[in-house]
C-alpha cells in the first residue's frame, strides 16, 4: 500500500512523506522492541516510556499507510479497480480447487 501511495503521485518531493514516515515508525518499534520488556500484562515503571514510544510509533505505522491508501483511493480511483481484479482472481483460484476437489 505504501510503495502503491507514492507510485501513484508521481515524482513530487512530498510523494515519499509516507514512506518516510513507516520507516521512521519501524526503526522506532525496532529500537523500542530492543531496550523495553513491552509485556502489558506485567508492566514495569521503567517500560512505560518504551510503551509510549511504542504506541507513538504504531501511531505513525497507521497514519503512514492510512495516508498511502488515501492516495490509491483517490487518484483515478485505483485502489477499487485493484480490489475488483483481486476477487476475480480469487474467484477463480477457488473454483478450480472446487473443481479439482469434485474430480
Amino acid at each position: 500500500m505504501i510503495m502503491g501511495g507514492y507510485r501513484l503521485i508521481g515524482s513530487s518531493v512530498r510523494a515519499y512523506y509516507p514512506a518516510a514516515l513507516s520507516i521512521a515508525s519501524l526503526l522506532g518499534l525496532a529500537f523500542v522492541l530492543s531496550n523495553y520488556d513491552l509485556n502489558a500484562k506485567n508492566v514495569k515503571p521503567d517500560d512505560v516510556p518504551g510503551m509510549i514510544m511504542a504506541g507513538i510509533a504504531v501511531t505513525g505505522l497507521l497514519v503512514a499507510v492510512l495516508w498511502s491508501a488515501w492516495r490509491a483511493f483517490r487518484i483515478n480511483n485505483t485502489l477499487v479497480e485493484v480490489m475488483i481484479e483481486t476477487a476475480k482472481t480469487t474467484c477463480f483460484v477457488f473454483i478450480i480447487l472446487l473443481g479439482a476437489a469434485m474430480l
